[in-house]
């Protein structure tokens, strides 16, 4: 019998694999793996990088058992992600009926319903997974033999919200603080308001067996039952115990609402952070007296600083403190001075509204002189806010030259915005810019694609071969589309040609739509 009629793939090199699987989605890796041992040991980590422990189910068991047994697998997890279903709802009960498997009783979880519609819909399907008090206990064990096998695991994100925290769990969190608990550097914790007394006291009962922590994370999030009596003052209570537990270790601090969750009595209550670097506020009224003293306690320390008025996910948040936030920035910011602090990302108000005009009526710069309070900046992210031409100027003007790295959003993209970044960010070698529209001319609006190509002929005609800009992201939001930025290739390269060919340009889609909101605009421009 014949050979098979195949094509022997050559031994190309490394930077050569890892430039193909650039244009693959990372699951690609999985059907490559078996062709040499750089592709094998890059699907072995995509796979092993992170451990998801959300269900009961047989593949979870699977992958524990996995973890156990082999070293070259278990050494590769860096990352556990926590967040366990299988655990009985808050409103759900156990039903005295058992499964046809045998395993015990059937234990209604909050995202059953969902499962047994999936059946329904799809007659061929197997019938789905009931969690029962048999199947959790098989998790909890089998994980907590695997896990400990993970000397390499070094953060852990743990998300509890509508769920009831059984005896079970609860002592295999102790024997996960006990066992790995001297590894984990980074500590992640998402809860509603109602559980989170009960949650950061677990943590917090068991502070000696992390004292290697480095970065705490904190969000409080939306729940389906009403705020319980005094939950809010507890819940206060709770995080400002769990973060002076572990003032003496963390460097970076993030505390996030996406609920109307005021973290200011957080603030007024904390001890001094020693090392805090790292300050992170995502939440509805980041702008008060508590912040201020607060960071006049750290001025030695901080080092990155981030202030957003809103969750740090998309959702409907409407509170009126991206306004509260940009009052305290003109007033009571310019009292502090943070020395050391190099990176700033702050969420603007948005004032301008007139989006296909960048001359408006000046309105005052919305940042105060940056250098006087930040003598070291040189990382500006600035976001919450579409910026007109006047706006960038005045933001570029209180930088004073001084930015080497900066991430906005313009209304619209114009040449004469491209010579103002030249100009007065002399010092720039990383741009992130997102814009919502492009003209030719400022003041020129166009709502016809006839009027596009002006632009890109203003743009060819220009060259900054002395700005110094090494790293380029620029693209469209699109309206009624995901939100997020879409890569523009086509004026990326026009701008790369304008600046410099070593210009490295980010045309990587990061959003879930993979581009299917992008029109067909610069389809055929060459």
């Amino acid at each position: 019998m014949a050979a098979p009629n195949t094509t022997p793939i050559p031994d190309l090199p490394p930077e050569l694999w890892l430039e193909i699987l650039y244009y693959l989605p990372r699951v690609a890796i999985y059907k490559m793996m078996c062709i040499n041992r750089l592709l094998f040991n890059l699907a072995m980590q995509y796979k092993y990088e992170e451990i998801c422990f959300i269900t009961d189910d047989k593949g979870t068991l699977r992958t524990f058992e996995q973890l156990h047994h082999y070293e070259n697998a278990s050494r590769l997890v860096r990352r556990l992600y926590l967040r366990p279903a299988f655990l009985p709802g808050m409103d759900d009960t156990f039903e005295d009926s058992s499964v046809e498997d045998g395993l015990g009783m059937s234990q209604v979880t909050s995202f059953t319903w969902l499962s047994d519609a999936l059946a329904f819909r799809l007659k061929t399907s197997p019938l789905p997974h009931h969690s029962t008090d048999t199947t959790a206990q098989k998790a909890l064990v089998a994980a907590a033999s695997g896990l400990p096998r993970c000397t390499n695991l070094r953060e852990i994100t743990l998300i509890i919200y509508d769920h009831v925290i059984t005896p079970e769990f609860r002592e295999f969190l102790r024997q996960l603080w006990k066992r790995m608990g001297p590894g984990i550097q980074k500590l992640t914790i998402a809860t509603t308001i109602n559980k989170a007394p009960d949650l950061l006291k677990m943590v917090r009962e068991h502070s000696r067996a992390l004292p290697n922590l480095d970065s705490l994370d904190i969000t409080i999030a939306h729940s389906r039952f009403p705020q319980e009596k005094g939950t809010a003052e507890a819940a206060t209570s709770a995080i400002v115990n769990l973060v002076n537990k572990f003032k003496k270790s963390i460097t970076h601090l993030t505390l996030s609402a996406s609920i109307a969750f005021d973290f200011s009595a957080v603030l007024r209550a904390l001890n001094v952070i020693p090392m805090l670097q790292k300050l992170e506020l995502w939440y509805s009224t980041p702008g008060s007296p508590e912040l201020t003293r607060f960071l006049h306690a750290h001025n030695d320390t901080l080092e990155h600083l981030v202030l957003q008025p809103r969750p740090r996910f998309h959702c409907y948040f409407s509170s009126g403190s991206d306004e509260i936030l940009g009052k305290w920035i003109l007033s009571a910011l310019p009292t502090i001075i943070l020395p050391k602090v190099k990176i700033l990302d702050v969420g603007l108000q948005q004032k301008s509204r007139n989006v296909y005009n960048g001359i408006t009526t000046p309105i005052g710069p919305p940042l105060p002189p940056l250098l006087p309070i930040f003598p070291k900046l040189n990382t500006l992210t600035l976001t919450s806010s579409f910026l007109n031409l006047n706006e960038l100027s005045s933001v570029l003007e209180v930088a004073q030259c001084q930015l080497e790295s900066l991430s906005c959003h313009v209304w619209t993209f114009t040449p004469e915005m491209l010579a103002c970044l030249v100009s007065k960010a002399p010092r720039l070698n990383r741009l992130n810019l997102m814009y919502d529209s492009v003209e030719a001319r400022d003041g020129s609006a166009w709502e016809s694609t006839n009027a596009a190509p002006d632009i890109y002929t203003r743009i060819q005609a220009v060259r900054y071969p002395q700005w110094p800009l090494k790293y380029l992201r620029i693209g469209r939001r699109i309206s009624g589309g995901c939100g997020q930025c879409h890569p523009d290739a086509y004026l990326a390269d026009l701008l790369q040609h304008a600046i410099s060919m070593d210009l490295v340009v980010d045309r990587e889609m990061e959003c879930g739509c993979d581009g299917r909101y992008w029109s067909n605009f610069y389809q055929g421009r060459t």
